[in-house]
């Protein structure tokens, strides 16, 4: 095992992927890490709100 794979074995217990770490926090599934990404970085978002319809 690489000294990496350890480290990500950690923040990926599930082998989920894909996962982040961000501000101490990990996220490992794919919607709440796209949420995430909208909510806390600008730029253009990932998804739509479809609740405001």
């Amino acid at each position: 095992m690489a000294a990496g794979d350890a480290e990500e074995a950690l923040h990926n217990p599930g082998e989920k992927v894909p996962s982040m770490e961000h501000k101490k926090k990990i996220i490992g599934k794919s919607l709440d890490l796209i949420k995430y990404i909208d909510s806390n970085f600008d730029g253009s978002k990932l998804i739509t709100d479809v609740s405001s319809s």
